[in-house]
């Protein structure tokens, strides 16, 4: 595949060497900071906010879009085996990436999340909205491409997949929610689990993503079924202090279930991790909200 497009990547090579010729400490540091908002970390913390205090049903929706992106980009990226681009010119190298460089997962996953998130703000000033967005997609994406971890075409094609996904969030999702909610619990399981197991079967060293893209939906579907939790209620230190202890009973379970984890070499590792990481998203998404609800830092959606 990659000694075909040859030609491509070799502008690609030279699209990037000038680029880099604008590096500085301002430009690095900008660009940088976007680089890092397309990390899973920065949709993590974003995703928890959103589901512990603003909107917990949305959140979702943001997070198996997010999941789903890069389930799908790491499926794409083994099919293409391009190396990234510091491989064949060393001088153009800022850091190193694992996994191969065709599509660009951050611009996939980004323009596939903040498209979705920007149908979720209701504002007057769509077109500001659109902008802002659109050039937050733009940044991280040309990021990728300064720091010579992707080709220009890399992130073109990400951008394309991403836009592709969230036209089909943004069609299907709502038209289809009314359906799903009629099924009986256990084939909602089985919806929500079908595309974690394709994902696992063809790309089963990917597990942690694919837990969270399992055991989030999975959570808050249970929490519904206990009356749900209105994500909105409350006061800012109310909210705060659930978002703690969120984040500390969820590390503390992460710790503790990791320590019975094998190592990788151990063939059944990646049962247990993907166990590991889908307990502690379920905790998150099911328990936590209920926890708060009983220590009145929350109310349940039948309190409204």
């Amino acid at each position: 595949m990659f000694e075909s497009m040859y030609g491509i990547y070799e502008w690609g090579l030279d699209a990037i060497r000038f680029i880099q010729q604008f590096s500085n400490p301002v430009t690095y540091s900008i660009l940088y900071f976007f680089t890092f908002l397309g990390n899973p970390i920065s949709y993590i913390f974003f995703l928890s906010i959103m589901y512990l205090c603003i909107d917990a049903k949305k959140a979702v929706k943001l997070a198996y879009t997010a999941a789903f992106a890069v389930s799908l980009n790491t499926f794409i990226k083994d099919l293409f085996k391009v190396p990234r681009p510091y491989i064949r010119d060393a001088s153009l190298k800022t850091f190193e990436e694992d996994g191969y460089s065709t599509p660009s997962g951050h611009a996939q996953t980004s323009s596939a999340f903040w498209i979705v998130l920007a149908s979720m703000i209701k504002t007057k000033h769509k077109k500001t909205r659109n902008v802002i967005i659109g050039i937050v997609i733009f940044l991280i994406g040309l990021s990728r491409v300064f720091f010579a971890v992707h080709y220009p075409t890399d992130v073109l094609l990400g951008w394309i997949i991403g836009i592709c996904i969230a036209l089909l969030v943004l069609f299907f999702w709502d038209k289809l929610t009314p359906a799903f909610n009629k099924l009986p619990h256990s084939f909602k399981m089985l919806c929500i689990f079908l595309p974690v197991a394709f994902f696992l079967v063809f790309k089963p060293e990917h597990t942690s993503v694919l837990a969270i893209m399992f055991s989030i939906p999975a959570g808050f579907l249970y929490l519904q079924n206990k009356g749900g939790f209105d994500a909105a209620s409350g006061t800012v230190v109310q909210k705060i202090l659930r978002l703690l202890f969120g984040y500390a009973t969820t590390a503390v379970l992460y710790y503790v279930l990791g320590l019975v984890v094998p190592e990788k070499t151990n063939p059944n590792y990646r049962l247990l991790h993907f166990a590991h990481i889908a307990l502690c998203g379920g905790w998150f998404a099911y328990a936590v909200p209920l926890l708060c609800i009983k220590m009145k830092l929350a109310a349940g959606k039948n309190n409204e």
